[in-house]
Parts: C-alpha cells; sequence; structure tokens
C-alpha cells in the first residue's frame, strides 16, 4: 500500500474513488506544473521509505500512477463505487439489537392472569374437597332447574353440592326429594356457608329426619317461609342418612326456581 501525504489521504478517505483520484490527480498538476518535481514522503505497507521525488503521473481508465526518475512509484487503483470501507457507514447491527424491542415474554407469561384452575375444580364446586365423612358432588347450576335426578346417598357420608346464587334479590325456589321405592330411611338436608358444615340461621334452612317427601323452600331475599339467602355467595347444599350405619340407598331430587 502507498500512503500519499497528509491532504492527499484525506482526500483518498472521503468521497468515491473518482473524486479521489481527480483530486490527488489535480493536486499533483499543479504541484509539477510549479516545480517540475514533487517530493513526497512515502512509507510502503507501514515502512517508511523516506521521501521521493515524483516526477510524472498518468490518469487513465480510472487508474492514477505516479512515476519518479527510478521509474513507478506506485498505482492507485480500485472499483469507482469504492468510497471507503464499506463498514465505515456504521455496523449494520449498530441500529440495535433486532431483540432490543424487549423479550417477546416481556408483556408477562401468559399464565399471569391467573391459574385455570383458579376458580376451583369444576368438578367438585371450588372450596369443596372430600374428606373423610364428606363427599363433594358437582356443583348446581343455579339459573337452571331439574327434575327426578338420582341422589344417591352413601352410608356414613354427606353429599355436598355447591352453588352460586344469582344477583337477583327477586328470585326463589325449592329444592325437593321423593323416595322411588320401598325404602324410605330417614334423611336430613340443609344449607351452610361450608361442606358438611352447620345450617344457616333460619327455621327453613334445614329439615331432619324425612323419609318419604321432603324439601327446602329458598329466597334470594327475606322471606316468610323460606330460607334466605345473600345474593352473588356460594352456599352448599347437604344430604345425610340421619344414622350413620343406614346403607347406602338414593332418591329423587327436583329443583326448581322462579
Amino acid at each position: 500500500m502507498v500512503v500519499l501525504p497528509g491532504c492527499l489521504q484525506y482526500f483518498a478517505i472521503h468521497g468515491s474513488l473518482f473524486m479521489k483520484k481527480s483530486l490527488i490527480a489535480s493536486g499533483l498538476a499543479l504541484a509539477l506544473a510549479s516545480s517540475g518535481a514533487l517530493a513526497l514522503p512515502l512509507s510502503v505497507n507501514g515502512v517508511v521509505i523516506g521521501d521521493v521525488d515524483v516526477t510524472t503521473f498518468t490518469f487513465t481508465n480510472n487508474t492514477l500512477k505516479l512515476e519518479t526518475t527510478g521509474g513507478t512509484l506506485g498505482v492507485i487503483d480500485g472499483d469507482p463505487g469504492d468510497g471507503g470501507d464499506p463498514d465505515d457507514g456504521g455496523d449494520p447491527d449498530d441500529g440495535g439489537d433486532p431483540d432490543d424491542g424487549g423479550d417477546p415474554d416481556d408483556g408477562g407469561d401468559p399464565d399471569d392472569g391467573g391459574d385455570p384452575g383458579d376458580g376451583g375444580d369444576p368438578g367438585n364446586g371450588g372450596g369443596c374437597a372430600d374428606t373423610s365423612t364428606v363427599t363433594c358432588a358437582s356443583p348446581f347450576n343455579w339459573t337452571k332447574g331439574e327434575s327426578n335426578t338420582v341422589q344417591t346417598i352413601p352410608k356414613g357420608k354427606t353429599v355436598s353440592t355447591p352453588f352460586t346464587t344469582t344477583g337477583s334479590s327477586n328470585y326463589y325456589g325449592e329444592i325437593s326429594f321423593e323416595a322411588h321405592s320401598t325404602a324410605t330411611p330417614a334423611t336430613d338436608i340443609w344449607i351452610s356457608a361450608t361442606p358438611g358444615g352447620s345450617a344457616l340461621a333460619g327455621r327453613q334452612c334445614s329439615v331432619l329426619g324425612k323419609g318419604m317427601m321432603y324439601e327446602i323452600r329458598w329466597a334470594q331475599m327475606s322471606a316468610a317461609g323460606r330460607c334466605p339467602l345473600a345474593t352473588n355467595t356460594t352456599y352448599y347444599f347437604n344430604i345425610k342418612h340421619s344414622s350413620s350405619t343406614q346403607a347406602a340407598s338414593t332418591t329423587y331430587r327436583t329443583r326448581t326456581s322462579r
């Protein structure tokens, strides 16, 4: 590599190669016209050679050739588009790491909205969990009735069914049972705030020791002859044999509301 004097190096670094060579050629022409020779400090591949006298130069076909009294000094050549190191415009990555917009997960873990199970296992109605004395049943759909659904009462255990009241303060109905066989064991039914827990206050919130036909009448308000329930609240409907030694039996359940 031939290193030119400082002013010519500036032109060699900035602008297109065609402009570089034109400017170098113009500078050399002026210097040679006034003195007949031009003394240039020269280094080749980093090794300082010293000052040399440039006597002639040619600039054809995009090539600049320098000559001294001893022969050709060097040639500056290249693609006219070479305006410098292709990286001089900056590292193409300088605009930023494509990931700088943020980790795609930064919007939050897709589970941050809550574990889908947080509302409770749909099979046992949320806070209801089986114990040695309580079996949890699937929740009632409190907005829909049912007719003659088979209800099995196991030996020595309470069946507890969750339900959640609606937002209406003018909603009421009944949960009734009827034996469809000759076996009519005494049975207890009640509504509680916890699975298998104590009955809610109110005479109509529990019925004890009945066998053939029995029911609980409820209302999402204070009403005479009905178990009062708060709106938008989860309760548990419980049923068990009055005697813990009674063998398992079945009855038929009907629910109505209006």
